[in-house]
């Protein structure tokens, strides 16, 4: 027995007993705290008493003994809640643990910014960038618009307007070779 078994009995008589066992041999299952249930093969539970009681919660129909399938059903349902914020986890890509991390941080990313902004002996360049992130992130970044011009040039459609026969022997005028 460890020293904290032997700080549980009541006085050194009752380690005395406990410990004696059958024929001075030692036996552990005698425990003045275990359940004095036995079993019809003539094994005892090895349960730990109820206090107050000469049996363990199991044998008295307590707690997990006193509806099995009520456990059994909550059991099952925080079990699958836990599979399945498992499987969550799992399906997170890289971007939604980089986005989590910045939305934590995002007060911190902006006082490093402000510190930047303020610190008048830091380069130029670095504090207008600083600037610049912080109005992008917060105002977004500006719209940038492209024009294209699909306008066919008077040449394209001067040479659209051709016959096949005038385009032909405009090629052969200039040296071009027709294909086919």
């Amino acid at each position: 027995m460890t020293r904290s078994d032997e700080a549980t009995f009541t006085s050194a008589a009752d380690l005395q007993e406990a410990s004696a066992g059958v024929n001075g041999q030692r036996s552990p299952s005698v425990h003045p705290r275990s359940c004095e249930h036995v079993g019809a093969d003539g094994s005892r539970c090895r349960g730990w008493k109820v206090k107050g009681e000469r049996l363990c919660a199991g044998h008295l129909g307590r707690g997990v003994a006193a509806n099995p399938a009520a456990y059994a059903r909550g059991a099952a349902a925080r079990s699958a809640e836990i599979r399945h914020g498992k499987a969550e986890a799992r399906k997170r890509r890289a971007l939604d643990v980089y986005r989590d991390a910045v939305e934590e941080n995002a007060q911190s990313f902006v006082d490093a910014r402000l510190q930047i902004i303020n610190d008048q002996a830091a380069p130029a360049g670095d504090r207008l960038r600083a600037m610049e992130q912080l109005e992008s992130r917060a105002l977004g970044k500006p719209k940038e618009s492209v024009t294209v011009d699909t306008e066919e040039s008077e040449t394209e459609r001067a040479l659209k307007a051709l016959t096949p026969e005038e385009r032909l022997a405009l090629w052969q005028k200039r040296g071009l070779h027709s294909v086919g």
